[in-house]
């Protein structure tokens, strides 16, 4: 009954225990933040992947047509586990923007209706994405207008073959970021593209059909002429500065191949997203076998690779690295625990230095050694837990509202902290990671145990005598 009398009584009254629960505060605060932080970031990575790749991807183990590829892209949203299917083509190129503008370009082949299915994508739209009609590649009466005045020049004769084909630009090609707020000017840019005078030229090169090699010296050089129809923010930095959308058939038809009479054949993938409830390792063995059937029902002779989003190679080496950054984040500011428990060390000494009159009428009265030492070692634990649960509600407050005190800091420094073109996404993850907090305050509380043990120790190997002799 003492013990937690006794406890209650020391850290009610001595305000040196104040040093210890801030110890603790800090420390919980402080890892529940960085935790949250790196573990929002490969939520947030793995998140935009999954935007990129679909939550599988199928990999053809030969190159198909468009047709092809449409084909068992509906064969298998016929699936009920499956959303959705889309093809996907990609390239890289040179994007001619105009006089002084050359842009390296990541050349994206999609089916405008399946990809605007992603809402965030569709969003993301500036001309289109407020409408309820379906976003489209098709350029309007206007842009064909412009077009055609555009390619006429010189007395050139524009045939209908000869016409661009839409294209949807991401907004940083044609835009920088505010320093400050890190916003584009989306006001000017659709200004821009309602007022646009001149097609996008994209310079690309592909193998000759028979050359295998994989870096082969020869190439044949390939043009598309675009016209935007439309611009873009995804939220992802690389998608946002580096990708431009096409229509599926103009990237089979440029990176492709076709023997003569037949239709161009060209290396694609398609990004498979699944039903909700349905887990990524189901969703990959479903598709393995439903791709299966529907090619061999359709005649298609090509083997297929079928992967989880998180399984892609660049997605599990960017994410393993910046765990192994949050392991060695963990340890360093663990170490600072013990500068927690040095503290609750220091605090309990010297209670227990100017409590040596209490201990010995405790044990005078019949308290055992265990006793005492339970009393400090409860003095602890008390601070421990004080300590914990607010670091656990600062800990809270801070991630949740860490966007909050970025832009405070960015309004008061006069510079960005947080920009999207240093860390890949425009806001910084606030989703605190619940399934680390429990061992992080138990690491609080445990920091506080240990700095109370030594005390304990010293409390309890006190004899009466010695103790009431001190006063």
């Amino acid at each position: 009954m003492y013990v937690w009398f006794l406890s209650r009584r020391y850290l009610h009254k001595r305000r040196l225990a104040f040093f210890g629960i801030g110890a603790v505060v800090g420390c919980v605060a402080l890892l529940i933040v960085v935790t949250s932080l790196f573990t929002g970031f490969i939520a947030s990575y793995i998140n935009h992947s999954k935007r990129l790749w679909g939550d599988v991807v199928v990999v053809p183990g030969a190159a198909l047509t468009d047709r092809e590829y449409h084909t068992m892209a509906d064969a298998l949203e016929a699936c009920p586990e499956v959303e959705l299917a889309m093809p996907l083509a990609k390239t890289g190129g040179l994007a001619y923007l105009g006089p002084g503008r050359v842009r390296a370009v990541q050349l994206v082949g999609v089916d405008m209706e399946r990809k605007c299915r992603d809402a965030a994508f569709r969003s993301g739209l500036l001309r289109q994405g407020a409408g309820e009609a379906i976003p489209n590649m098709t350029l309007s009466p206007e842009a064909q207008a412009a077009a055609k005045q555009a390619l006429s020049k010189g007395g050139r004769t524009v045939r209908e073959e000869d016409m661009p084909v839409g294209a949807v630009l991401s907004i940083g090609l044609l835009a920088q970021p505010d320093d400050l707020t890190d916003e584009y000017p989306r006001e000017a840019l659709r200004e821009q593209l309602a007022h646009w005078e001149q097609p996008v030229i994209i310079t690309t090169g592909r193998r000759p059909q028979g050359d295998s090699r994989e870096n082969s010296p020869s190439s044949l050089r390939q043009r598309l002429i675009c016209w935007p129809t439309d611009i873009v923010e995804t939220g992802l930095h690389d998608a946002d500065t580096h990708f431009m959308y096409v229509p599926f058939s103009a990237v089979c038809a440029l990176a492709g191949s076709a023997e003569s009479g037949q239709e161009p054949r060209c290396e694609a993938l398609l990004q498979i997203t699944l039903a909700k409830g349905v887990s990524a390792p189901n969703g990959v063995e479903i598709i393995r076998k439903a791709w299966g059937h529907a090619a061999r029902s359709r005649g298609i002779a090509a083997p297929v690779g079928v992967y989880a989003a998180d399984e892609v190679q660049s997605v599990k080496q960017f994410t393993g690295e910046i765990r192994k950054q949050l392991f060695i984040w963990q340890i360093m500011l663990g170490m600072i625990c013990l500068v927690a428990a040095f503290l609750v060390f220091v605090t309990l000494y010297m209670i227990v230095m100017q409590k040596r009159r209490d201990i010995g009428i405790i044990r005078s009265v019949g308290g055992s050694r265990w006793g005492v030492a339970r009393v400090f070692w409860a003095y602890g634990l008390c601070i421990g837990v004080a300590g914990a649960l607010g670091g656990l509600v600062l800990g809270t407050l801070a991630t949740r509202h860490i966007n909050m005190v970025e832009s405070a800091l960015t309004r008061l420094l006069g510079f960005k902290i947080w920009k999207s073109g240093v860390y890949m996404f425009k806001q910084i993850p606030n989703d605190v990671a619940w399934d680390a907090v429990g061992w992080i305050c138990l690491a609080g509380v445990a920091a506080a145990i240990l700095g109370a043990t030594v005390p304990a120790i010293r409390a309890a190997r006190w004899r009466p005598i010695e103790a009431l002799r001190y006063e």
